[in-house]
């Protein structure tokens, strides 16, 4: 739409609808497989994409699929490189990273995890190294997709990361800059009139336990959607207790980079009340953490966890059957707890006995 010059219908959802069909028409046959999409991604995205738009829709749904598979790969030498497996493991590493479930359905269906995984990975990056802003643009990358912006602005407020912060807002705001000049100031006002729409996605779409991943949808799916208010606390009381887990890590005085980074995404995926299957892309990062500080302190950080984060997203297709719910949500919860255990201080203990 941007690509045409229809831009100023680009929030218009009934209009959107229909070009959504004039590309791929519907038919009874394809109808269940079709339900009508919302715009839902703030404008920017809509202006990067606008340029190889322009290629007919087949060649363009290829050229998806190819930055896709670059960007995952990219993603994924960087994880091998962190990992640092031995030379007869590093094949099955890059098996165990590539076979990813939640990787597989993201190159599927074209999706921008890899993006988000790399945005995290290089904000990660450059705070080790004390460059707190340059991480926060990075970060700002997040605001392509607004509820991972969100939860991150709340990781950076329990972290106390204020010049992280203020790199990402100077990073949104410079978008929001270039999207106004090119696009109109407009854009960004019907963007966040039709932003209402969010809270009535878990009305809208109805997805299968293999792809539903947040507490919210979990819960309506089993206590049933005219419970609604019902779902939306317990979902909020999933996020209070993840996010009061992840601030005792953040404040612990022994904590390190890879317990508090994991500790971040946990918390980050957890709180956020719209995640699908191949969102848990990010997951490869807190797993490679807890490998890596197992390898390290064998005695201090079980395998466990990150055995349990990946078997069980690997068990998503057979959720639709057995139990009816996603398994992952619980696994995240498990591992923050593990990680909340391994960051408090020991305690010495002391004989009584004389010596």
């Amino acid at each position: 739409m941007v690509a045409n010059g229809e831009s100023q219908h680009l929030y218009d959802h009934e209009f959107f609808t229909q070009k959504q069909y004039e590309l791929h028409p519907l038919t009874d046959a394809n109808r269940d497989q079709n339900p009508p999409y919302f715009s839902l991604y703030p404008p920017t995205l809509a202006l990067v994409v606008s340029l190889p738009a322009r290629l007919p829709y087949d060649l363009f749904v290829c050229c998806g699929w190819l930055w896709t598979v670059g960007g995952y790969v990219f993603v994924a030498r960087w994880i091998i490189r962190d990992l640092g497996p031995p030379a007869e493991w590093r094949l099955a590493s890059w098996l165990g990273v590539l076979g990813f479930h939640s990787a597989i359905v993201m190159l599927w269906h074209c999706q921008f995890s890899w993006l988000w995984t790399l945005s995290f990975m290089a904000c990660f990056r450059w705070r080790r190294s004390g460059q707190d802003f340059t991480a926060g643009l990075w970060l700002s990358l997040l605001t392509l997709k607004p509820q991972f912006a969100a939860a991150a602005v709340l990781w950076l407020l329990l972290r106390q990361s204020w010049r992280t912060l203020v790199g990402l807002l100077v990073g949104f705001m410079s978008q929001a800059a270039v999207v106004a000049i090119v696009l109109g100031p407009s854009i960004w006002r019907d963007y966040f009139v039709g932003a209402s729409i969010y809270s009535r996605l878990s009305s809208l779409y109805q997805f299968d336990p293999e792809y539903q991943q947040a507490f919210l949808g979990i819960f309506q799916g089993l206590i049933g959607g005219e419970q609604i208010w019902l779902c939306r606390g317990l979902s909020l009381l999933a996020s209070i207790f993840a996010s009061w887990g992840a601030f005792r890590i953040f404040r612990s005085p022994i904590v390190n980079h890879r317990i508090e980074e994991s500790a971040a995404i946990l918390m980050i995926l957890l709180v956020i009340p719209h995640l699908l299957i191949y969102d848990l892309t990010l997951l490869m990062i807190p797993m490679v953490h807890v490998l890596v500080m197992h390898c390290q302190s064998p005695g201090d950080v079980p395998v466990w966890p990150a055995a349990l984060l990946y078997g069980l997203t690997m068990l998503a297709p057979l959720y639709r059957t057995v139990p009816g719910f996603s398994l992952v949500p619980l696994a995240m919860f498990a591992t923050l707890y593990i990680l909340m255990r391994v960051s408090q201080p020991r305690e010495l203990t002391t004989s009584s006995e004389p010596s």
